[in-house]
C-alpha cells in the first residue's frame, strides 16, 4: 500500500508513534506499562498483530486495548484485506474484527507480511530494551537479533560512502 495512513505521527521521547488521536498513544503506553520505553514495533503494527489474533479467534478483546476509533479500525482492517491477510465474511460489518476470517492460518502469517500489508517500519535505531524481551519472549529474541544485525550493518555505512 502507499505511505498514506489514517494515523497521526507524534513523538514521545525518542520514539515516534502513529495514532488516530495523539492522546491515545499516552493512554496506550500507560495502560500497557510502556510509557517512556522504546518499542521497536509501531503502535500501528502492534494494533495490527492484535487484530489478526482477534480475527483468528472471532472477537475484539486484544485490539480493544489500542483505543482505535471505528474509522481507524475499519481502515486498518482494509489494509489487511488489501494485503491478502484477511477477508470479510459475506454480509458482515466492516469495522469489526469478528466480521473477518484469516486468508491463511495465523502461524503462516509472518511479521514481514504484516509490515508489507500496512507499510510499517521496524525501528532499529536503538538497542532492544530488556522490557521488550520480558514482554514478547521468543519473538523478542528473533527481533532482537534482527535489530542487532541491522544496527551493526547501519553503523558500517559511513556518510563518506554516499
Amino acid at each position: 500500500m502507499g505511505g498514506k495512513t489514517p494515523f497521526t505521527a507524534i513523538r514521545k521521547g525518542a520514539s515516534r508513534y502513529l495514532v488516530s488521536n495523539p492522546g491515545d498513544v499516552f493512554r496506550y503506553l500507560v495502560s500497557n506499562g510502556l510509557k517512556n520505553k522504546l518499542v521497536m514495533l509501531t503502535i500501528h503494527t502492534q494494533a495490527t498483530i492484535a487484530i489478526l489474533h482477534d480475527v483468528a479467534i472471532g472477537n475484539n478483546l486484544q485490539s480493544a486495548n489500542f483505543l482505535l476509533s471505528k474509522e481507524d479500525l475499519s481502515k486498518l482492517l482494509g489494509e489487511l484485506e488489501a494485503g491478502g491477510l484477511i477477508c470479510r465474511l459475506p454480509g458482515k460489518e466492516e469495522a469489526d474484527p469478528s466480521s473477518y476470517k484469516l486468508c491463511r492460518a495465523l502461524h503462516e502469517i509472518s511479521l514481514l507480511d504484516v509490515l508489507q500489508a500496512t507499510d510499517q517500519p521496524i525501528r532499529c535505531n536503538q538497542p532492544t530494551p530488556a522490557t521488550f524481551y520480558d514482554r514478547y519472549g521468543m519473538v523478542a529474541q528473533k527481533i532482537g537479533v534482527f535489530n542487532h544485525i541491522a544496527r551493526k550493518f547501519l553503523s558500517e555505512i559511513k556518510m563518506s560512502d554516499w
